[in-house]
């Protein structure tokens, strides 16, 4: 698994029980993984930046080269019909570990998805699958699911969480396309 930019680092703190390879660009998630877990962790390396976020590097290529997981979480800043976008730092995190991964997932809160700009991430084509809150705007919605990109809203307010398919499509992050809302 492969954790990019400060977004994608929270996912850390839901790994701490797994048993896993983990290769991250976030010092926060690596340091957080690497005192209170059992999975082995990677650092990308590179230059540390921190620009009012959490601390993340710009992956050292060569070393990032010999990686490739099964998936990618990573953040987005923007959302459109051409792709995601992401803000200069992690856009370029984000551009040298993508091929890394067979399967992109993205994790962004809906407010970060109704922009449109910043430098270009990757197309709609290559993400599986779209984790956000309940509050994504039904534009960004259609537009993700015209692209077969399934899509999981996650309610904040709620901490249980039950799926239930508005389109046809599968429960995991897959080409498959749908919606799927935490409740």
């Amino acid at each position: 698994m492969i954790l990019c930019g400060a977004t994608a680092a929270t996912m850390a703190e839901f790994l701490l029980s797994k048993r896993m390879r983990i290769l991250t660009n976030s010092l926060g998630a690596a340091g957080r993984l690497m005192a209170d877990s059992d999975n082995e962790v990677f650092f990308a390396g590179g230059v540390l930046r921190v620009n009012g976020s959490p601390l993340t590097a710009t992956p050292d290529v060569g070393f990032v080269r010999g990686f490739y997981a099964d998936r990618i979480f990573v953040g987005a800043s923007g959302l459109s019909s051409l792709g995601l976008t992401a803000g200069d730092s992690e856009a370029e995190a984000a551009y040298h570990l993508l091929g890394q991964a067979r399967e992109v997932i993205v994790l962004a809160e809906s407010a970060q998805l109704r922009a449109g700009a910043g430098l270009y991430l990757c197309g709609l084509e290559q993400v599986s699958c779209v984790i956000t809150d309940d509050q994504l705007a039904v534009g960004s919605l259609q537009t993700l699911l015209l692209a077969g990109t399934l899509v999981k809203q996650v309610n904040p307010r709620d901490r249980s969480c039950s799926t239930s398919l508005t389109r046809a499509g599968s429960a995991s992050c897959g080409r498959s396309g749908g919606v799927s809302t935490f409740h």
